[in-house]
């Protein structure tokens, strides 16, 4: 019997230690984790007196940091973060330890197999928070060649050239040529400004903080020296206007594509070599204008911008025209200031064309398409090489402005009759020797230019013009002028402006 105890004693001895020896391989193999992340920082009212909202920090798991901003004149130096880390990891120093955050502070997190990682906590302490009035104060002082001639005394700024606003509130800032050259950062804190215009100014580039103008829905930045657009400019997501013209811009970023509110966009006349195709997904563009010496190309995906209502290209270099205009059938005005290879006859497909200008193109003959434009009330052909009269002009009859200016034209049709509604005519520098006396079927003329021509004589007709209000006879070949048009002086007020020496006859 003593036997069999001692036999099963030591049976369950051994199965005890197999089963110690068996849990003590399973720990001895049991794979610890390396997470040694911080997950959260945050500074939190409950453990900070001192702070008035709960602060969270922004981490940088690739570079390992933490950033974090406290507003004006926070004491930083005894502050408590809540951080919350990866499972079974230890931090050092611990949550909730009071650190002095105005030094350079870093947090080792050791992960279960011993492994660590440091993190590096970057501060930053927010600018004085400063009220619209004292934002522009400094903006005016940092331009101390100005000529805005603002009266600082003026609690209300009421008084105060360019500025409107709503209790204080900055809603418009428009400035022009006054000698602005600086906009300082604080005014990416005029939070209720809509519309920005700096105007024939001095600027050279703008604050990175201007993307923080969430309210805008008008930039015009014309006429100064800036050379580039920050690349954020899609923060600005209510903008319906940008003007960028007249700088010295050498790109236009890709994201402006993403401002999918803008209604009018023009980029001419900087040092732009391409417009970004980007461009063509501003699907609520109705106005574009684009110009400069150095573009020799347009994207094609102008195409696509449907809603055009007013389409300007001042591209001399301009080798092709890619556009479509028969997509583009809510045109209803077309600048085209460009030396192509062939005139872009889609134009007469666009029926609701009120204005046209064809300038700078070197076409000699007038384009029989444009004959079809019923609906035209401007039109321009200037500086071009027509020899005639344009043909089939007359079936335009609601023209109010008439411009063919420096051309080779020596004579006027008399279908020009044909043209009631004219109220502008404007033939300066051709080659004209003679004006047809039906011209005073013209009745609604008020200015007449008949400038930089050959002319010896003008018909006594012009004097029957009775709402001419300017008439241009200036390097003619003419000695004296009717008494009838001389009398358009005291009869209607009419100024004549002529060569010294031309008597009336």
């Amino acid at each position: 019997m003593i036997n069999r105890f001692k036999a099963c004693s030591i049976l369950l001895t051994i199965s005890i230690l197999t089963l110690f020896t068996s849990c003590s391989n399973d720990d001895d193999n049991k794979v610890l984790s390396s997470k040694k992340e911080i997950i959260e920082f945050t500074f939190k009212t409950e453990d900070n007196s001192n702070l008035t909202a709960n602060i969270e920090a922004k981490i940088d798991q690739d570079k390992k940091i933490i950033s974090v901003s406290f507003p004006f004149d926070t004491n930083i130096t005894k502050l408590k973060p809540t951080i919350s880390i990866s499972p079974n990891s230890l931090i050092n120093p611990k949550t909730k330890a009071e650190q002095d955050f105005s030094n350079t502070i870093y947090y080792t997190v050791t992960a279960e197999d011993k492994t660590e990682q440091k993190y590096k906590v970057e501060v930053v302490i927010e600018d004085k928070k400063l009220s619209d009035r004292e934002i522009l104060l400094e903006f005016y002082n940092a331009n101390p060649d100005n000529t805005l001639y603002w009266d600082l005394s003026d609690s209300t700024m009421d008084s105060w050239y360019g500025v409107k606003h709503t209790d204080g509130n900055v809603t418009e800032v428009t400035i022009i040529n006054k000698n602005i050259a600086t906009l300082p950062p604080s005014f990416g804190s005029l939070k209720s400004i809509k519309k920005l215009a700096l105007i024939k100014g001095q600027l050279s580039n703008l604050p990175e903080e201007i993307i923080n103008l969430t309210s805008l829905t008008s930039l015009y930045i014309v006429s100064n020296n800036i050379t580039e657009i920050p690349e954020e400019i899609d923060n600005l997501t209510e903008l319906k206007d940008l003007n960028i013209a007249n700088n010295k811009l050498k790109t236009i970023p890709k994201q402006i594509g993403n401002l999918k509110n803008l209604e009018s966009l023009h980029i001419r006349d900087n040092e732009l070599k391409e417009i970004p195709t980007e461009i063509g997904t501003l699907s609520n563009l109705t106005t574009l204008s684009l110009g400069g010496d150095n573009i020799a190309n347009v994207p094609t995906t102008i195409n696509n911008l449907t809603k055009l209502n007013r389409l300007y290209f001042n591209l001399i270099n301009l080798t092709s025209f890619p556009i479509d205009l028969k997509n583009l059938t809510d045109l209803t005005h077309v600048t085209l200031h460009c030396k192509l290879i062939s005139f872009p006859t889609e134009i007469g497909t666009l029926n609701n064309l009120t204005s046209l200008s064809i300038i700078n193109m070197d076409l000699a003959s007038f384009p029989e398409e444009i004959g079809t434009l019923k609906n035209l009330v401007t039109l321009s052909l200037d500086n071009n090489n027509l020899t005639g009269f344009p043909k089939g002009i007359n079936t335009l009859s609601k023209l109010t402005t008439l411009a063919v200016n420096n051309n080779n034209i020596n004579a006027v049709p008399d279908e020009i009759t044909v043209f009631t509604n004219l109220k502008t005519l404007s033939l300066n520098g051709n080659q004209l020797v003679s004006i047809p006396k039906e011209i005073d079927k013209l009745t609604q003329l008020t200015s007449l230019n008949l400038e930089n021509n050959k002319l010896t004589s003008i018909p006594a007709e012009i004097g029957n013009l009775k709402y001419l209000e300017d008439l241009f006879l200036e390097k003619n070949e003419l000695s004296t002028i009717p008494q009838s048009v001389c009398d358009l002086k005291s009869k209607n007020n009419t100024t004549i402006f002529i060569d010294s020496g031309v008597t009336c006859n």
